[in-house]
């Protein structure tokens, strides 16, 4: 449809067109008349339009000729959230929630507190960090106490001391070991004879007085135990003696004093108590000497005497054991004693316990460092805190979603808050199997919605998927888009077009010189094909209103497919006053109805 102004814009639009009219044909005198001449005085326009501003105040219009276009690709999309930039958030631990510190619409920032809840483990964790922090200053204190009684010379004759106690101790025990082999030895041999004087006697039928003969033996045994208890006696009054002077060196310890004066006591004891089994057994022997002729013994003693040989025996075999034994302590003692005394001559014992001083302490620090680690793992502080941990966001962004109340008993796996960093979303779109071609990672693209026509979106393919859609054989392609402000929203409708390769000419006109009619898409353009002015070679004055098809959006510009001429003169600023002017009546019919 055509419509025509009131006839004092008419007159000055006639005015500016002519003029316009005459310079073109002064231009043309000077070049020739190829689409290249035509642009020239304006070839700094990016998208290779001339642009004529006419001198009536907010009118406009610019000359549209052919322009290469990059072919896009249209697709319907919709927006969702981009799940890199999505966090779903809980407690590390189980536990209680005690608070609530974020709603649902919440801006947070990252690391703020969402929730409290309080745990046991937590407690126990920062518990563990207490104790292992105490114990790597102690183990920092005895390091520093080792390093000075290395540097005064103090550790260097300890060592050297206790491995001669225990020298003296493994000679002791194979001395005690050697006279109860000796004893047993003794034992055997007497039972060995009382099995031959058993043997006469019961061959000779003269055997008499067994218990006389019990009697000396039991006396040769306390005789023996005697010698035995005697010896560890002298041993153990060494080591005492040897001790108490340790001591007064300041070399000893004063339970080891304490320890050597118990034995001591013991081998006291065990002499006392085998000199009373001696006077019993001699007081036993004179008693049964004095008893009268007894009944000899059958063939029962002789097998008795003989068990009494294979006791004894078997003691001997023990006792001789036992002496291996003590003579093999005694070895690693004497071995022990020697590496002691080149410690002591190279003072390599400081330095030994030096370094298992900072070895503990550098077991402390670990056993530190793995319980901060632990708090870490719990995104929990190691200060004062008690069994409380705060539930913090991972990222910035905005809560979508929480499911928590306060007084609620959660796992570690619950999911109490959903945060959406909106700074970027996804666009997705569906490819048909036919297009796959063009569409790959990294291609850019632009995305329009409905809530704002005016807007574009710029964005990137970061996914073509790997399979069809069985049913619409398409497939689905992921954008990556910047959403400056946030106005993107998740559920929103969109079209997004993917910039392919190949170029073709095409009409490009600025987006604002577009106005939206009723649904549908018109440009105002200065009329030039009426007769009057073919002949005149002037515009009329008037505008026709051309209902045009769009294509994709090149930034600022917009592609017309159909509805539009090549040369025609498109108002780009005043657009609005005119379709103003035409609803108050001001514009009437123009010449070039049916447009």
């Amino acid at each position: 449809m055509k419509i025509r102004t009131i006839a004092l814009v008419g007159v000055m639009i006639t005015v500016l067109a002519g003029g316009w009219l005459l310079m073109r044909r002064q231009a043309a005198a000077h070049q020739a008349p190829t689409t290249e001449a035509c642009h020239a005085e304006h070839a700094e326009d990016e998208i290779g339009h001339e642009e004529h501003a006419l001198t009536v105040p907010g009118l406009e219009v610019l000359e549209v000729m052919p322009t290469s276009i990059s072919p896009v690709l249209a697709l319907t999309g919709e927006i969702e959230a981009d799940a890199d930039l999505t966090a779903r958030v809980g407690p590390a631990v189980s536990g209680r929630l005690t608070a609530l510190h974020a709603r649902v619409g919440d801006r947070v920032r990252a690391g703020q507190a969402l929730a409290t809840v309080v745990s046991r483990d937590v407690a126990d964790v920062r518990s563990a960090l207490t104790r292992a922090q105490a114990e790597e200053q102690a183990a920092a204190a005895r390091l520093q106490t080792v390093k000075s009684l290395a540097a005064s010379g103090a550790l260097s004759g300890k060592p050297l001391e206790e491995a001669r106690i225990a020298h003296t101790a493994a000679t002791a025990a194979v001395q005690q070991t050697t006279a109860a082999l000796n004893s047993a030895r003794a034992t055997r041999d007497a039972a060995e004879r009382e099995l031959e004087r058993v043997k006469q006697l019961a061959a000779s039928q003269a055997y008499q007085a067994r218990p006389v003969e019990d009697a000396r033996r039991e006396v040769a045994v306390a005789q023996a135990a005697l010698d035995t208890a005697r010896s560890l006696m002298k041993v153990r009054q060494a080591a005492y003696e040897r001790g108490t002077r340790l001591f007064d060196a300041g070399l000893a310890a004063k339970r080891e004093v304490e320890a050597a004066e118990a034995d001591l006591g013991e081998a006291r004891a065990a002499e006392t108590e085998a000199t009373t089994h001696l006077e019993i057994a001699r007081q036993t022997l004179a008693r049964e000497e004095g008893i009268s002729k007894r009944d000899l013994y059958s063939l029962g003693e002789v097998r008795q005497a003989e068990a009494a040989v294979r006791e004894a025996t078997r003691g001997v075999e023990h006792e001789g054991a036992e002496l291996e034994r003590a003579r093999g302590h005694l070895q690693i003692a004497t071995a022990s004693l020697e590496r002691e005394k080149r410690v002591a001559e190279r003072d390599l014992l400081a330095r030994r316990e030096v370094e298992e001083a900072q070895s503990a302490l550098t077991v402390a620090r670990a056993e530190v460092q793995a319980a901060r680690q632990s708090l870490a793992a719990l995104r929990a502080s190691g200060g004062r805190g008690g069994a409380s941990l705060a539930v913090l966001a991972p990222i910035g962004g905005i809560v979508t979603e929480r499911a928590a109340t306060v007084g609620q008993v959660v796992e570690a796996s619950s999911e109490l808050f959903t945060i959406v960093d909106p700074k970027r979303v996804w666009a997705w779109g569906k490819v048909h199997e036919k297009d796959l071609a063009q569409v790959s990672v990294g291609q850019s693209a632009e995305v329009r919605v409905n809530s704002y026509p005016e807007r574009q979106f710029a964005g990137r393919v970061s996914l073509v998927s790997q399979a069809l859609d069985p049913e619409t054989r398409t497939a689905r392609v992921r954008c990556v888009v910047a959403n400056p402000g946030g106005v993107l929203k998740p559920g929103m409708f969109a079209s997004v077009g993917l910039h392919v390769d190949g170029s073709r000419e095409g009409l490009l006109v600025p987006r604002d010189a577009v106005l939206d009619e009723a649904g549908k898409k018109v440009l105002f353009t200065a009329c030039m094909d009426c007769e009057e002015d073919q002949e005149s070679g002037k515009s009329c004055g008037a505008f026709d209103k051309l209902e045009v098809e769009l294509g994709p959006t090149r930034g600022d510009h917009v592609e017309v497919r159909r509805g539009l001429e090549i040369g025609a003169l498109v108002v780009v600023k005043g657009q609005y006053q005119l379709k103003t002017a035409l609803g108050s009546g001001q514009l009437e019919a123009g010449c070039a109805d049916g447009h």
